[in-house]
């Protein structure tokens, strides 16, 4: 798939950015497995950077890419969130969506139009239940 960056480069900023998102889970094979099939993610060996027993791993992007690293773990302890949010940049809406339900996902809503700024937008959960989102990058402004 061809990929056009995403400019990174506003007259308005964000002061404290988003440099990473975890998403933690009961199964961390499970979960690297749906994100390896549905995005093409290739993540690195096990990572120091995992807290007691958690199984966890990172996935970094491209070079050239916008994108932040995300960190996906299983034995996630009780006492840790499920929930994590975040926008993964797609080419093709529908077809990410398809996969996310072929995968064991489901969609919670979309994808639509969202109500300004004409962005393509689904928010989707994966088979334990984090929520995150899809965005169509042929709408990206």
């Amino acid at each position: 798939m061809d990929s056009q960056p995403i400019s990174t480069h506003r007259e308005s900023g964000m002061e404290n950015p988003v440099i990473h998102v975890e998403v933690l889970g009961r199964d961390g094979d499970a979960l690297r497995r749906f994100y390896a099939e549905a995005f093409g993610w290739q993540f690195d060996p096990p990572s120091a950077h995992a807290l007691g027993a958690m199984d966890y791993r990172i996935v970094f992007p491209r070079e050239g890419e916008v994108g932040v690293p995300v960190g996906v773990g299983g034995n996630r302890p009780d006492d840790v969130q499920a929930d994590a949010i975040f926008y993964v940049c797609v080419n093709d809406l529908e077809g990410a969506v398809d996969r996310v339900q072929r995968l064991g996902g489901s969609v919670v809503r979309g994808p639509a139009r969202a109500p300004t700024g004409g962005v393509r937008v689904a928010v989707v959960r994966d088979p334990e239940q984090h929520l995150f989102g899809l965005v169509d990058r042929a709408t990206l402004p």
